[in-house]
């Protein structure tokens, strides 16, 4: 596996991030067109679909809307970590720092 494979996932969840939102989707040509023209990667629509797949299940949340033209789009989630009171019993301490560990560990595991 040459090194732009390995990297064109990663180009792929930058630009649905960038240019995708709840009401903006891109088109499978349209990707592989971004994917030639800015990052120099000729891409077939069946590998853009792997690559995908591959995002999805390393727990990227991307919709994709079935058509003659498939459309995806970047979910982007926005979490904001409410202020937890600590609580310390002696001899184990919970706080934010914590809470939002937590949190990140579940959404790295989630699909």
């Amino acid at each position: 596996m040459d090194i732009d494979a390995k990297l064109r996932p990663l180009f792929l969840l930058q630009i649905l991030k960038e240019r995708t939102d709840e009401d903006n989707y891109l088109t499978t040509t349209q990707l592989c067109d971004i994917l030639k023209r800015e990052y120099g990667l000729d891409t077939h629509r069946t590998t853009l679909k792997s690559d995908i797949e591959v995002l999805q299940r390393a727990g990227y949340s991307i919709d994709e809307r079935r058509s003659t033209q498939n459309q995806y789009r970047f979910i982007e989630h926005e979490f904001k970590v409410a202020k937890l009171p600590s609580v310390d019993n002696g001899t184990q301490g919970f706080n934010n720092q914590t809470a939002l560990l937590l949190f990140s560990l579940f959404l790295g595991r989630a699909k």
